[in-house]
């Protein structure tokens, strides 16, 4: 799971998207058979993160929006994250 996650964030940074979204649909798939811990659901922000990244990128802003309620929901309170999700939800309002 963490070697399709780690390659999904190489086709990020080198702007392969469709690649990316390849990748972490491998992660996520493996993901679904580990139990919902920490550990996991850091694996499942990060992903959701880039993913809505890409998104908006792709000037997908639908499918971007989408993964935000995921996103808060995985974000479990930590600051951090929640920034992330709350920068986020400003590009994509600044996207429409």
């Amino acid at each position: 799971m963490s070697a399709y996650q780690g390659l999904g964030e190489v086709y990020f940074h080198k702007h392969d998207y469709d690649r990316e979204l390849e990748l972490f649909a491998k992660a996520e798939k493996l993901l679904e058979e580990m139990p919902k811990n920490i550990v996991a659901d850091s694996h499942r922000y990060r992903i959701s993160m880039l993913k809505g990244e890409t998104f908006l990128r792709k000037n997908d802003i639908a499918s971007a929006r989408s993964l935000l309620p995921l996103l808060k929901q995985l974000a479990q309170g930590d600051p951090g994250k929640m920034k992330e999700c709350e920068e986020l939800d400003k590009r994509l309002l600044a996207g429409m």
